[in-house]
């Protein structure tokens, strides 16, 4: 999996990943970016600001076993003025959604947990309060999945691994909706 999320960052920022190998030499790996460009910093620093904006002051909880991607979600949420609930599964996801249902504003929810799994615990958040948004967080996600979840009418998808500003943008548009 690993060289496989890094290809996909890559290409993500325009860039390629070249290989060069040779029997009892190894394997070299080259990675290339393009260099950033001003005009598009500066627009994404605008769009950043517009969705911190949407984003500061709601209650965002936080549904992930790994630490590092709470980790990473709690930061940049709390950057933009979010509070953030964490969750270590999908069962302690719900408790923790229970106590505050009338706080939770968006749910970022891994569908791969230990125990009860992100898309029963996406059915029940529906059966307990249909309006709260939720967003889908998984690296190994296909279309037939996402579109066995519809059903459950997820908010949006935040696809692994995710950049800060993947983040504020999803949260901010499913609160925008």
């Amino acid at each position: 999996m690993g060289l496989y999320l890094v290809d996909k960052v890559i290409k993500e920022h325009g860039g390629f990943i070249a290989v060069e190998s040779s029997e009892g030499r190894g394997t070299k790996f080259c990675l290339h970016l393009p260099l950033p460009l001003g005009r598009i910093q500066e627009k994404a620093a605008r769009e950043n600001i517009q969705n911190s904006e949407i984003i500061k002051g709601k209650t965002v909880l936080v549904a992930d076993d790994e630490e590092i991607i709470r980790e990473l979600l709690r930061r940049t949420l709390t950057e933009t003025g979010a509070r953030v609930l964490e969750a270590i599964d999908g069962s302690h996801c719900l408790r923790v959604f229970q106590d505050r249902i009338d706080e939770v504003d968006v749910i970022i929810l891994d569908m791969i947990m230990p125990g009860l799994k992100g898309d029963d615990v996406l059915k029940k958040i529906r059966e307990i309060r249909p309006d709260v948004a939720v967003i889908i967080a998984s690296g190994f996600m296909g279309d037939e999945q996402r579109v066995k979840l519809k059903e459950y009418r997820p908010d949006g998808f935040l696809d692994k691994p995710f950049t800060d500003k993947d983040i504020i943008r999803s949260v901010a548009v499913a609160l925008s909706k």
